[in-house]
């Protein structure tokens, strides 16, 4: 008996446990899938993924997902939208959980590469101290070439100041003839206006410059919005004891001034011309003789032609960094952080590594430009100008084949027919990379596979659009509305026209979102621009400005004047006969390769013809 009641015993006690928890077992099962509804809703999500409408893309698959939670394709187009609105750490982590599921899918682990190769190279861009990997080009021009002048509108220089371009528009002063010219190489037009010797300009917004003349006169200038024959006006501020060898802005309400005769700097308010501050080196061993200014975010760089020496001075924290250079005649700063530097002997020369803690490195680029008087920066273009306006030279940047340093992304698929009934697809993609100049002197090829098969598409440039929207955002410290969500609500309303966002009060904003912002920009071809009021410019503004093509700018306005050469893409290719292939994504994904030279890049689509055709 008592042996009976041993074994009986743990099996009553274990029948009563499965009867009690055998309804919760099977509450915890997963719902059946309404698989039809959910395909409906999944497709809902693609055709807003090829639309650029990646929150409704993502809403339409959430709504999938609850229909169906064994849909695996979720993930995958779930990270596409992910990538494109610049969350790219959430979007490597959707994947891992679809290659969880499909661990072959060899499109989903050269996605998942590029996924991490771009968080790399956008955290090391916008916030390490890197040395400049970038090789430059020089090419002698003349300048009556480069203005497209005609013999009729000759642009007659006698002895050059420091000129400024913006927006495609540079002004050169004259300081011996009196006048202060300005020309457009983009429309031929050519003006002048008389300025009593104009040492230096700087641009206030798209039509109105501040002018300092040599013995210390300030002068604003307006141009008239009449292309065809723009007039200026000519107004005088006032004066300062000073003689003027170079300007920069310090903030929308500041502007800083090399004064020669008193071996100083000056620190002066605006409009009112009040001498807020001065700065002079501690200790030099001969007299203070500043020639030139250059600013890139908190820093500016000051050429002391006395003292074979360029400053960096920081303007937040008055840290300075010496540079020894043999008698410095302009600098100017490049796109990529690097400092250039003309000399009286005409040794132009690049000084990598400013920043860091480690020595600056200082290379020559060239020995032939003893002419050259005034460096300026026109995008990643740096121009030489010689002191009577008869040459120039023009610096600009080669890519680095070893490094990942463009963006391409596909979008917008559509199926057109030709006449003899063959179909084919077109679709546009957004290219974004520091490298103006060089993609505009070398033609996009692109080749493509889908379904196993090879195809050779034709690659086209869009026209700009000419009432392109730029989109405003102030940036406030109680961030009531997140940064994400701001975007979203701009997208959803501008999406087809917007190309540029300018910033104000950025400083404030998180790594993780600038980084998250820029790679949303560089997704859709839009163009950062930062304004920075108080003059406090980090570094990462001017890098993030550099990746995408915006700019930094003390007043919005200038900022939203820049010019956003961003490309947008034309792509057409034939499709083979058979274009009904497997609804798996690795057999329908569509590769595209964009080769320019020394820039190549890749991105991936998901293609289903039938569904595009409905599109």
């Amino acid at each position: 008996m008592k042996k009976f009641i041993i074994i009986f015993l743990p099996i009553f006690f274990v029948s009563t446990i499965l009867i009690c928890f055998s309804s919760q077992i099977h509450a915890l099962e997963l719902p059946p899938a309404q698989r039809q509804e959910a395909e409906k809703y999944f497709l809902k999500a693609y055709t807003a993924f090829l639309s650029r409408d990646y929150w409704g893309s993502c809403d339409y698959l959430n709504q999938a997902l609850d229909l169906n939670t064994y849909m695996v394709d979720y993930y995958l187009l779930k990270a596409l939208n992910l990538q494109s609105i610049g969350q790219l750490d959430e979007a490597k982590r959707t994947l891992r959980y679809y290659m969880e599921v499909r661990p072959n899918d060899s499109s989903a682990q050269r996605l998942l590469g590029d996924l991490t190769t771009e968080k790399d190279y956008l955290n090391t861009c916008l916030f390490k101290n890197i040395d400049s990997s970038f090789q430059w080009e020089i090419l002698q021009k003349k300048l009556k070439q480069t203005a497209n002048t005609s013999l009729f509108k000759p642009i007659n220089i006698q002895g050059l100041g420091k000129g400024v371009i913006s927006n495609g528009l540079w002004a050169l002063p004259d300081q011996i003839g009196d006048i202060l010219w300005f020309f457009s190489p983009e429309t031929g037009s050519v003006i002048s206006s008389p300025v009593k010797e104009p040492a230096s300009a700087v641009f206030m917004n798209e039509r109105i410059l501040l002018v300092m003349g040599r013995r210390g006169e300030v002068y604003r200038l307006s141009l008239s919005d009449n292309a065809t024959a723009p007039q200026v006006q000519v107004e005088e501020l006032g004066a300062l004891s000073c003689t003027v060898s170079d300007i920069v802005w310090q903030s929308d309400s500041e502007f800083i001034v090399a004064n020669i005769s008193g071996r100083n700097l000056l620190f002066v308010s605006y409009p009112d011309l009040q001498i807020k501050n001065t700065w002079v080196p501690e200790s030099t061993k001969k007299p203070f003789e500043p020639s030139a200014l250059a600013s890139y975010g908190p820093w500016i760089a000051i050429a002391d032609r006395n003292n074979d020496t360029v400053f960096l001075l920081n303007k937040v924290t008055r840290e300075i960094k010496n540079i020894c250079i043999s008698q410095p005649r302009d600098i100017e700063w490049g796109i990529d952080g690097s400092l250039f530097i003309v000399s009286d002997k005409g040794s132009l020369m690049q000084v990598k590594n400013c920043f860091s803690q480690n020595e600056s490195k200082t290379s020559i680029l060239s020995v032939d430009m003893s002419g050259c008087w005034s460096l300026l920066r026109d995008r990643d273009i740096i121009w030489g100008v010689d002191t009577r306006g008869l040459y120039l030279w023009e610096i600009w940047p080669l890519p680095d084949p070893t490094l990942s340093q463009g963006f391409f992304f596909a979008y917008e698929p559509t199926l057109q027919r030709n006449n003899d009934g063959s179909d084919y697809l077109r679709l546009k993609g957004a290219f974004s990379a520091p490298y103006y100049a060089y993609s505009n002197q070398n033609p996009f090829i692109a080749s493509a596979v889908w379904g196993g098969q090879n195809m050779k598409p034709t690659v086209s440039l869009l026209p700009s659009i000419q009432y392109s929207q730029i989109a405003f955002i102030e940036i406030t410290a109680e961030k009531a509305v997140p940064l994400i969500e701001r975007i979203r609500q701009i997208w959803e309303r501008q999406k087809e026209t917007l190309r540029h966002i300018v910033l104000s009060e950025a400083s404030i904003l998180e790594p993780e979102e600038l980084a998250s912002l820029v790679s949303f920009c560089i997704h859709n071809g839009i163009a950062l621009s930062f304004s920075v009021s108080d003059g406090g410019a980090c570094m990462w503004m001017e890098r993030a400005a550099a990746l995408t093509g915006g700019t930094v700018a003390p007043t919005p306005e200038l900022a939203a004047a820049s010019q956003v050469k961003n490309k947008i893409l034309s792509i057409e290719m034939s499709l083979p006969a058979v274009k009904g292939v497997s609804g798996y994504s690795e057999q329908s994904m569509l590769s595209l390769y964009i080769d320019l030279g020394l820039l190549q890049m890749r991105n991936w689509l998901p293609l289903w013809p039938e569904i595009v055709g409905t599109y």
